[in-house]
């Protein structure tokens, strides 16, 4: 999964046509989402066990 921060929504479409310009098939995302902001610690680290959930969310279709 991607994830990006933007003020409005992006098409998926050039973001994966960059991706796959760029990475081997097997390190391109199987999908973009847009957030209003990234989990970072008070460093400014990524706190990439926080994405899951958020990742969790955005897909569940109900």
């Amino acid at each position: 999964m991607a994830f990006y921060t933007a003020l409005k929504a992006l098409d998926p479409a050039p973001l994966d046509a960059h991706a796959c310009a760029r990475l081997h098939g097997r390190k391109r995302p199987c999908g973009v989402f847009g957030v209003k902001s990234l989990p970072a610690e008070a460093k400014g680290k990524l706190l990439r066990r926080a994405l899951r959930p958020i990742y969790e969310a955005l897909d569940d279709p109900t």
